[in-house]
């Protein structure tokens, strides 16, 4: 019979009296494991919960890492589109009366 049975068996954790509640080594033994499995269990709980929280908000950072990139995308070819030089040129002749300078107008720089 080992130390756990033997001490069910017997009823009691305690040996002796009350008043001073003496525990034998083997009962003391079996305390420490019960405690260290529990402490165990406790920890695997904990950090099976700690993981799902995290992979959670991992998967949630990616959908808003997704979502920027196609609002940068979506950025990108408006600001492509916001630069053309034909939009240029037209918004600067409607809005500024700019016009082209003329072939005799234009003075080459030579470095």
């Amino acid at each position: 019979m080992n130390a756990a049975a033997r001490t069910l068996s017997q009823g009691s954790l305690f040996r002796g009296d009350y008043k001073f509640l003496s525990v034998s080594r083997q009962s003391f033994g079996v305390f420490i494991v019960i405690f260290a499995v529990l402490l165990s269990a406790i920890a695997v709980i904990y950090v099976k919960n700690l993981d799902r929280r995290l992979f959670s908000q991992l998967e949630t950072q990616h959908q808003l890492t997704n979502q920027l990139q196609v609002e940068f995308g979506q950025l990108l070819l408006e600001q492509s589109t916001w630069a053309t030089p034909s939009r240029v040129q037209r918004i600067a002749q409607q809005r500024y009366a700019m016009e082209l300078p003329l072939a005799n107008q234009v003075a080459m720089v030579k470095l």
